[in-house]
């Protein structure tokens, strides 16, 4: 548990690596509607519970993830 505190409270955010990891995440975000059972399983879910967190996608959203900085991640952790 001590390791993991650690992890948590003495977390470093690079905003090179920060940066690189956001394309990766946003690369397969787009991937990802590219491909008809993840396209479906989304939309279900997005139908199945409408205001819901079990209705998001896994994922992220292209338009929240665009926003995300290093600073705004700093600031939650």
């Amino acid at each position: 548990i001590d390791i993991l505190s650690q992890l948590f409270h003495d977390a470093t955010f690079d905003d090179l690596e920060f940066e690189k990891e956001k394309n990766v995440v946003t690369q397969e975000l787009m991937m990802s509607k590219d491909d008809i059972e993840d396209a479906v399983f989304e939309d279900y879910f997005e139908k199945a519970f409408p205001k819901n967190p079990l209705g998001w996608p896994i994922i992220g959203k292209a338009d929240i993830l665009a926003k995300i900085t290093p600073e705004k991640v700093r600031k939650w952790y």
